[in-house]
This record gives C-alpha cells, structure tokens and sequence, in this order.
C-alpha cells in the first residue's frame, strides 16, 4: 500500500490538469466526496443542497410523519380536565 508521504511526492509533480482529473474522479466517485470537496473549496451557501437533503433525512428518521390517525387520543382527563368540577 501507497503511503501518503509517497502518494504526496507524486501528487506535487502532476500537472495542473492531471490533479484536476484526479480531484474531478474523487468528486464524481460518492456524494460524500463532493460533499467534502465542495466544503473546501466553496463558500457553504454555494452547496448547501447536499447539506439540506441530510438534514432532512436525519428528520424523516428521527421523528415519525405526522396524520391524524397516528396522534395520541385526548381526553378531558388527559388534558386534567375533570367532567365533577363546575
């Protein structure tokens, strides 16, 4: 395996074209990797979209969607209502 003090040697001799391919493979390779890269080259507002989708897949697990039939049924006695008291 490639250790990163090689991998740096070879990467500071591409030329400018070459790194960009190598950057535009890792940015096509996984929504995570563009993810990453947009992060650390654009301004967030640029990209937040990624970001947007996570945050509402992390709501969508987390807390159940919400109908009528899935509320909790109330009461008078549930709200500490008493029907005896006038």
């Amino acid at each position: 395996m490639t250790t990163w003090t090689e991998l740096h040697k070879i990467l500071k001799r591409l030329p400018p074209e070459q790194l960009i391919d190598l950057l535009k493979g890792l940015h096509d390779l996984s929504p995570q990797n563009k993810a990453w890269l947009c992060s650390k080259v654009l301004p967030f507002w640029q990209d937040s979209a990624y970001l947007e989708e996570c945050r509402r897949k992390v709501i969508r697990a987390s807390a159940p969607a919400y109908s009528p039939s899935s509320a909790p049924p109330t009461s008078a006695g549930a709200m500490g209502i008493s029907s005896g008291i006038r």
